[in-house]
């Protein structure tokens, strides 16, 4: 009597090296970029019925 594994969908955005800014350049600004926001808002909007 095998136990059956629950298996859960998931993804993994590797946005570490781009979430932060130290400098003022271009249009950034110091701190937090929104690097992959609009990229998983739309992920999301697309897989969601209303």
């Amino acid at each position: 009597n095998a136990k059956k594994e629950q298996v859960y969908p998931w993804i993994h955005f590797d946005i570490a090296g781009v979430a932060f800014t130290h400098s003022n350049k271009n249009y950034r600004g110091n701190g937090g970029t929104g690097v992959g926001v609009r990229l998983l808002f739309e992920f999301l909007r697309r897989r969601t019925t209303v």
